[in-house]
């Protein structure tokens, strides 16, 4: 596993829904305690990533083209591919996040180990 001192790039999906972005506030805090020179971005749907754009904690907001949630993995994990993350944090419980974050590129991802979300 690679050393988190080499981890300098990290991204964090968002869940869907308000109330559960709310409680990933606390969970990402602690994330830039654990990852304090990293640069974090968040992801997620427009409405939810407006949460967090005077949340002191993240550098960046990536918010992917979304047409329909169904067909858009592959300019999603596009858009992703560019920043060249390190790690990927996956919060929803969500099979597309892990699809996209795969597709993506992403060397380490964490999230519920099903899926394809655990760690690999």
């Amino acid at each position: 596993m690679k050393d988190k001192s080499k981890i300098d790039k990290l991204i964090v999906f968002l869940p869907n829904w308000i109330g559960d972005a709310v409680l990933s506030l606390p969970a990402i805090y602690r994330i830039r305690e654990l990852f304090p020179i990293a640069q974090i971005s968040v992801t997620g749907l427009p409405h939810v990533t407006e949460l967090f754009k005077e949340y002191p904690y993240i550098d960046k907001i990536i918010v992917p083209p979304v047409k329909n949630q169904k067909t858009d993995l592959l300019p999603a994990a596009n858009e992703l591919r560019k920043s060249g993350f390190d790690l990927a944090i996956l919060l929803p419980n969500s099979l597309r996040s892990a699809i996209i974050a795969r597709l993506a590129g992403i060397p380490l991802r964490c999230g519920y180990n099903r899926d394809g979300r655990g760690y690999s």
